[in-house]
């Protein structure tokens, strides 16, 4: 294991057998995340594996749901989430191929659930004790509850695992 900035990570090309990104290829950038892809695409071996698990969007947001996204995006300090449909057009030209897309957004929505009473308990807790968040842990606490709020936008948003297999 090594630290290393996912669109550069300095390793070998092609000396990979797999790689994985669970709820960080949001923090690539533009909707595509085409700069993680093109990395990861560079560092797998011929018949490598990729597994992306995240949050998409399927389209762009309306006017009435677009504060609520960038919301969530800023909160989490996220460049933007990515487009699903652009992502795997992004996929393709780096060479991803048998590229699967399996929609966990029903899997995880129990997790999900439990998250209010989690957030209210320490909404409570801290004003209890008299300890007032600051602006970052507000605004991180506001995009949880948002993002779960989000996940009902079934149209808009799914959490999915999309898998490819490198040419």
């Amino acid at each position: 294991m090594h630290l290393k900035d996912f669109r550069e990570t300095g390793l070998p090309k092609g000396t990979m057998d797999g790689v994985y990104a669970i709820e960080s290829i949001c923090y690539g950038s533009g909707p595509s995340k085409r700069d993680v892809l093109d990395e990861a695409a560079r560092i797998l071996k011929p018949g490598g594996r990729l597994a992306l698990v995240d949050g998409f969007l399927l389209k762009e947001p309306g006017e009435l749901r677009e504060p609520m996204v960038r919301m969530v995006e800023k909160g989490w300090a996220l460049p933007c989430f990515p487009v699903r449909e652009d992502l795997l057009a992004a996929m393709a030209k780096a060479g991803f191929r048998q590229v699967k897309v399996e929609d966990l957004s029903f899997r995880i929505a129990i997790c999900a659930a439990h998250g209010f009473p989690l957030m209210l308990w320490t909404v409570l807790k801290r004003s209890l004790a008299h300890r007032p968040f600051e602006a970052l842990e507000w605004a991180h606490l506001r995009s949880c509850m948002l993002g779960i709020l989000l996940g009902t936008q079934m149209d808009l948003f799914r959490y999915s695992m999309i898998t490819g297999t490198k040419e």
